[in-house]
């Protein structure tokens, strides 16, 4: 073991090998990772350019998907040592503290930082579309009726029940039409702007589509249990590459169509002789079917909210020892329906979808690139050669540096 540089191995029967063929497990991977992060790539791509825009989102999904594949790499290492974890299945946070065990803590919270963030976008996303449904709505008023509809199911303990499985076939279609919705009504009503009107390269961009790309391209943790869950888990490679590359394409033609259709007005209106910043189903208008798009777009947010919510307030409740105190059950309450009204007002003050997209993921860029890379070469720099082992400090430090950078372009942007 001196190789693994393991100081506390965690042993245990190490898992069976899976039903799901490679085919299943592009189905999950697939819907792991498109999600509504896809409806703030034309607002990015319209602050970065069509051209530099679509050159990140090209480059940052290929990084993505490496580093994914790299959390795959190590997981299989480790199980070839004959280390596990409880039930002997390894989960992320496992892995990553088998590697550093010291700053375990802080990347669990940077994990669950994304969880709770992505969850503000989904409160900002459906505030954005709520609105407009009637003059007399005001965002206090969807954040209000939001806080009592999750209230009661963030205290949910398990989101096995089938109907939940419902709202995940419901949710993958209302993605899907409302995407198909932006395109439809972009090409049909005005169509493709000529490239000379529409800006190409805009370095003030940079940050915006940095974030939004990592938090459409993260899904580090499900990889552990998709591949897992695998049959041949040798094929899970495959999985990522063929996968990611439908993935790719679909967001770099959606991105670019949406900004090539709406132009400066992609995800925002003008107001008062200056731009709002809205959402990008703004641009759909307001007749009856995009109303229903916006609503079912809405409904699914809120439904797929308790499955987000419930490993980051298992991983909160942990850290805060809520288990081991006196009234375990109260306090676990407690802290959830606390954790839903911080949500619902971070929604409430923070200044839009988009800008909440891009911040959580330059917030999580570290956990995104530089914690697979140097995961990866501390199991397995043994039988690795000099140049891959230099590369892999290149995508760490590029994951600090990304982020760093990315981060405080978002925020003197935005504030």
């Amino acid at each position: 073991m001196a190789a693994s540089g393991l100081e506390q191995p965690l042993m245990g029967a190490i898992a069976p090998k899976g039903h799901s063929t490679a085919g299943e497990s592009a189905v999950i991977l697939f819907k792991a990772v498109v999600g509504t992060g896809i409806f703030a790539l034309p607002s990015a791509v319209r602050e970065s350019g069509w051209l530099l825009g679509s050159l990140l989102v090209l480059s940052m999904a290929g990084l993505s998907a490496y580093t994914m594949a790299l959390v795959a790499g190590s997981v299989q290492e480790l199980r070839l040592r004959g280390v596990s974890g409880a039930g002997g299945h390894l989960e992320f946070q496992e892995m990553t503290g088998a590697a550093y065990p010291r700053l375990n803590g802080p990347i669990t919270f940077v994990c669950v930082l994304g969880s709770v963030g992505a969850i503000v976008g989904f409160f900002d996303f459906v505030v954005a579309n709520v609105v407009t449904l009637a003059p007399w709505i005001r965002r206090w008023h969807v954040i209000l009726a939001v806080a009592l509809f999750e209230a009661p199911l963030s205290l949910l303990r398990s989101t096995a029940h089938p109907a939940f499985r419902l709202v995940m076939i419901f949710g993958n279609v209302a993605v899907a039409v409302a995407a198909g919705a932006v395109i439809y009504f972009g090409l049909s009503t005005t169509g493709i702007q000529p490239l000379s009107q529409l800006t190409a390269v805009n370095s003030d961009g940079l940050g915006l589509t940095f974030g939004v790309c990592i938090f459409m391209f993260s899904a580090h943790m499900e990889i552990v249990s998709i591949e897992q869950e695998m049959r041949e888990r040798e094929r899970v490679y495959d999985v990522i590459s063929y996968t990611f590359a439908a993935i790719t394409a679909l967001h770099v033609i959606f991105g670019f169509l949406a900004y090539a259709s709406f132009g400066e007005a992609t995800g925002r209106v003008w107001r008062q002789d200056h731009w709002s910043e809205e959402t990008i189903l703004q641009n759909i208008g307001h007749h009856p079917v995009a109303l229903a798009v916006k609503l079912a777009m809405s409904a699914n947010l809120c439904f797929m909210t308790p499955m987000t919510l419930l490993p980051a307030s298992k991983a909160i409740e942990d850290a805060m020892g809520v288990h081991s105190s006196p009234r375990p059950i109260l306090l676990s309450s407690l802290t959830r329906i606390g954790l839903v009204v911080s949500l619902c007002l971070s929604a409430l003050l923070l200044p839009g979808f988009e800008i909440v997209t891009a911040l959580v993921g330059c917030a999580t860029g570290m956990a995104t690139f530089t914690v697979p890379a140097l995961c990866y070469l501390h199991f397995c720099a043994y039988r690795l050669g000099r140049v891959h082992r230099a590369w892999l400090v290149f995508v760490a430090v590029f994951g600090i540096l990304g982020t760093l950078f990315s981060l405080g372009q978002v925020v003197l942007g935005a504030f």
